[in-house]
């Protein structure tokens, strides 16, 4: 092919996307980051950067509550977990577009906003304005799953871009999916003394993981203060 406008094109500005462009950037290629537009708050709503900031405060529970195994005794430990949600929606806020755009040309990077179409393995549309790159990467994200067994059931239920949205923490949760991001999160929710319960279609935890990984993944949740109760399978 004749010579491209850029080494590299990011499509989508989420964690993978934007750890991508910056590690090209850094290393001297020319990268077009392009995300579809959308607002700064639901950007910043979305993805894995709610559920890290949520574990960064699950993990400082667990510290406050662990702190006799290091020598620092007080009693009782007391977790107040009415502004967590708060507090990681203001964290997260400040990881806008327009923060990420500016760390990007920072970085020599570019940055557009619009819908991105193919035209063939090496250009794209953005609006009016097409562009080359010698390679590709769509990090997209991915959208939550939902299940018939609950949109028939009429009962109202979260998914993992509607639950940082709260107000408040409910004390008891049922986690729907034993993957990655359910896993995460349900850990993060159970340091943080809520009662958890994850149940899913198949009859392990990360089922679609490295089966050694999945393995040492489950012993830790089991004994860590029994994180989970066993894995439950979903029936229609």
């Amino acid at each position: 092919m004749s010579k491209s406008d850029y080494d590299l094109i990011v499509i989508g500005c989420g964690v993978s996307g934007f750890t991508a462009a910056t590690m090209a950037a850094g290393l001297g290629k020319r990268v077009l980051v392009v995300e579809k537009e959308s607002s700064a708050r639901d950007a910043a709503l979305q993805g894995g950067l709610p559920s890290k900031a949520l574990i960064r405060a699950a993990v400082a529970a667990e510290t406050i509550q662990t702190g006799r195994k290091y020598g620092l005794g007080y009693s009782p430990p007391e977790i107040d977990i009415e502004g967590v949600l708060p507090k990681v929606r203001s964290v997260i806020s400040e990881m806008t577009v327009f923060t990420k755009a500016g760390r990007l040309l920072q970085l020599g990077a570019d940055y557009i906003t619009g819908r991105a179409s193919f035209i063939d393995r090496h250009r794209i549309s953005v609006g009016n304005r097409i562009v080359s790159a010698r390679k590709l990467i769509i990090a997209t994200g991915a959208r939550p799953a939902t299940l018939d067994v609950l949109e028939k059931s009429g009962a109202g239920y979260l998914t993992s871009d509607t639950l940082f949205h709260l107000e408040h923490l409910p004390k008891t949760i049922m986690v729907v999916g034993a993957g990655p991001t359910g896993v995460e999160i349900a850990l993060a929710l159970r340091l943080l003394g809520l009662e958890v319960t994850v149940v899913d279609s198949a009859e392990s935890i990360l089922s679609s993981e490295d089966r050694e990984v999945a393995a040492h993944v489950a012993d830790f949740l089991k004994t860590r203060a029994s994180l989970f109760t066993p894995v439950t399978r979903l029936r229609d």
